[in-house]
């Protein structure tokens, strides 16, 4: 009798000490943090444009173009306001104001990049809490221009009611780079101009984004603008830097160079529509140089 009151004290024990340990666990779970932030030239270096007294300890890891690099906050970066020219990129780096962040991994640009090479992208700085709610998703650039397959293209006209007019792949990703993201402009009708976004999954499985416009032409049928400025009626693909999955669906970092400025927004795909996430984007003025 002595030896089983010893077992179901030493069992209700082991439970009380596992129970405290998951609500340890629970209760130092980190909140998903994120910001954006602007490198210097090789990306050994970024920088959070911020007011005094914001703390950004807790971002930990950088993303770049679907890579993941290690970083520590190392100070404060006061502006100049001398030689600071108002544009947020790295050649004006040194004179902006906000929180400075060392690559730990060392930089971006390889030891054997050519001088006029630069990092031009915004960096996606984060916490592991970020990371353990949004696994980090491999991803490749087609090496030449990659038109979709017959099938994509017949699913697309027949969705959509038009003629495809130019269509290309951005992105595979996934395992295998089994899946893929398309960028595709729409023959117009009329003045009315379409191009969407599309991602197309190795099921068969299609998300889409619209972007309606009208195309206002000259005398001799040219648009200078239509879905942004100087696009000369082009609908321009996305430049995506990173990938990451949540559950079942996939969110893209979309690192979009315009005219004068970059525009960084999150897509998120919600069953078949992919939905610019603009509440927590971020726009920077870079140009005209």
């Amino acid at each position: 009798m002595l030896l089983l009151a010893f077992a179901v004290m030493g069992c209700g024990s082991g439970k009380a000490k596992k129970a405290e340990q998951s609500e340890a666990n629970v209760q130092t779970a980190q909140t998903a943090s994120y910001q954006f932030a602007i490198s210097n030239k090789d990306g050994s270096k970024f920088l959070v444009e911020s007011e005094e007294g914001a703390s950004f300890e807790e971002l930990v890891f950088a993303v770049s173009d679907g890579k993941l690099y290690r970083v520590k906050l190392i100070g404060r970066q006061q502006r100049n306001e001398e030689n600071d020219n108002g544009r947020q990129n790295f050649e004006n780096f040194e004179n902006l104001q906000g929180a400075l962040f060392e690559n730990l991994d060392g930089k971006i640009l390889p030891s054997d990049a050519e001088e006029y090479e630069a990092v031009w992208g915004t960096i996606l700085l984060v916490n592991q809490g970020y990371l353990d709610e949004n696994e980090l998703v491999s991803f490749s650039r087609p090496e030449e221009i990659e038109e979709p397959g017959e099938s994509t293209i017949e699913a697309l006209e027949k969705q959509f009611g038009r003629k495809v007019m130019q269509a290309q792949k951005v992105i595979s990703f996934g395992d295998n780079r089994q899946n893929s993201f398309f960028s595709v402009q729409f023959e117009n009708k009329g003045n009315e101009a379409l191009g969407i976004y599309m991602t197309e999954t190795a099921d068969g499985k299609r998300a889409y984004m619209e972007f309606p416009a009208t195309f206002e032409s000259n005398e001799d049928g040219y648009a200078l603008s239509v879905w942004r400025v100087d696009d000369d009626g082009q609908f321009i693909a996305p430049a995506i830097s990173a990938v990451f999955k949540q559950g079942d669906s996939y969110v893209f970092l979309s690192d979009d160079s315009g005219f004068e400025g970059t525009h960084t927004s999150f897509i998120r795909q919600t069953g078949d529509r992919l939905i610019a996430d603009e509440e927590s984007s971020y726009s920077r003025y870079t140009a005209p140089l």
